[in-house]
């Protein structure tokens, strides 16, 4: 039985982040002005599952600016970030996808890929 259930979670998983992906294919804005709840919850599968991914893009992202001191900023806000991301990702499963654009902006994109990893010149 937790077989089948172990494989269901992997391809519900694998379906939604697709869904969420396609407006990476796509070629839409950063940030969905309307988005559907099956994106949401794609979006929050997603961020679930590269919520740890916030952790070196913020090390990088400082240490641009700050080559000495960056590593320590870049820590403290990559592991804060990696929290919200993670935690906004399952605001978005538990509330199957009626979150809208509530935890996410300009500064916070839909996930994690969006987000830049060094500043602009």
């Amino acid at each position: 039985m937790m077989k089948y259930c172990l494989h269901f979670f992997i391809f519900a998983l694998l379906t939604l982040t697709a869904t969420a992906a396609d407006d990476l294919l796509v070629g839409r804005d950063k940030l969905n002005p309307d988005p559907s709840n099956l994106y949401c919850v794609g979006r929050g599968m997603a961020n679930i599952g590269t919520a740890i991914v916030e952790l070196p893009r913020n090390v990088v992202y400082e240490n641009y600016e700050f080559p000495v001191m960056g590593s320590l900023i870049g820590l403290e806000k990559g592991a804060f970030f990696t929290m919200y991301r993670m935690f906004a990702g399952l605001y978005d499963v538990m509330s199957l996808g009626f979150s809208g654009n509530l935890c996410y902006g300009d500064k916070f994109p839909d996930l994690v890929f969006y987000s830049p990893w060094q500043p602009d010149k």
